[in-house]
């Protein structure tokens, strides 16, 4: 697949797929939290999630929202791979 896909359609797949099932807290209380994706790359589809902590989030969770791309973008059979980063502050 050769696709471009705008980063506003990504965060409106994301946010419904959040809002749908919500990411699993830790005993802390601590949720974790996805401020937007991106897409990086077309061959093969890769796609940048900025988070609060990506430790936050298992592999459970990682493949819900990769099967959420799947199903609402359509990349059907392709290999997509997916980062988790954490959002960078910004020092003042």
């Amino acid at each position: 697949h050769r696709r471009r896909i705008s980063t506003a359609t990504i965060n409106m797949v994301i946010q419904e797929a959040t809002s749908w099932k919500m990411p699993p807290s830790t005993r802390g209380g601590k949720r974790g939290r996805i401020y937007y994706a991106t897409q990086s790359s077309v061959r093969p589809p890769t796609f940048i999630f900025f988070c609060n902590d990506p430790d936050l989030f298992p592999i459970t969770y990682r493949r819900y929202i990769l099967r959420q791309l799947r199903e609402q973008i359509g990349f059907p059979g392709t290999p997509i791979r997916l980062f988790w980063r954490p959002r960078e502050r910004s020092t003042k």
